[in-house]
């Protein structure tokens, strides 16, 4: 759960199937929700959930053949893991300048380190990455977390921007960190982890390349649910001025 204002109006954000807790806020927003929730929704996300109960040779048997033989690579490459669960300002900001670097190259909207502030504050964050002995980073992953289940929220594979990286080696890495973080996230007692997102499109193939490289660790594809709830006049208020209410269907 975060609190967080905007122009005076208190919005308190719920994930993953969290309880509502008695709590004063004018607007409740719902996020990742595995069943249809109150107020004004949004289009259900779609994405892929990995399950964390099964055992570690479970996990591993239900990746594609072929990327676990990269993953086997990898670690004959001795590629290094590193987990941060409560990222300090200065790591956000390398990783935000490493996720600029990578999308810049595509033309996609920049990642401002104040995006992830609220959820480092909340101890919701945690950054991975993986690189080789004495080498750049190869691949960063930035995590939210709540209520046992954790989404891929952001990715960085560092050969788009960074020619002295081998796109093959940070392939590999990047395999091998999603592996990884499987691993730490199971020991850590969690139950659900979300790919973050699945095109349910045909025609753009780059979103189908990401789903096909996501479909490579198993899992199943599922709807997760998002939706604006107001708690209050003001919040009532509030999401007609914006122009919610227009845009998104009505439960």
């Amino acid at each position: 759960m975060i609190l967080s204002k905007k122009y005076s109006v208190a919005i308190v954000d719920l994930f993953c199937d969290e309880s509502q807790i008695a709590i004063e806020a004018d607007v409740v927003r719902y996020n990742y929700f595995s069943s249809e929730t109150a107020g004004f929704r949004i289009a259900p996300y779609h994405t892929i959930w990995i399950d964390l109960t099964r055992s570690a040779d479970g996990l591993l048997a239900a990746i594609d053949r072929d990327t676990r033989k990269e993953i086997r690579r990898a670690e004959r490459d001795k590629c290094l893991t590193e987990f941060f669960g409560a990222p300090t300002p200065e790591l956000v900001n390398e990783f935000c300048e490493a996720y600029n670097l990578s999308v810049a190259v595509k033309g996609l909207p920049l990642l401002s380190p104040a995006n992830l502030a609220h959820l480092a504050k909340s101890g919701s964050l945690l950054l991975s990455r993986v690189r080789q002995e004495n080498s750049p980073v190869l691949a960063w992953h930035a995590y939210s977390h709540a209520n046992r289940r954790c989404i891929l929220s952001y990715s960085v594979s560092a050969h788009r921007a960074a020619k002295s990286v081998n796109g093959q080696a940070s392939g590999r890495g990047n395999r091998y960190l999603h592996w990884q973080d499987f691993l730490y996230f199971q020991n850590q007692g969690f139950e659900v982890m979300d790919m973050g997102g699945w095109h349910s499109g045909s025609e753009d193939s780059e979103l189908l390349s990401v789903n096909r490289f996501k479909e490579e660790f198993g899992g199943k594809v599922v709807d997760s649910y998002n939706s604006l709830h107001p708690l209050t006049m003001k919040g009532r208020g509030a999401l007609k001025l914006l122009g919610i209410k227009r845009r998104l269907k009505s439960s």
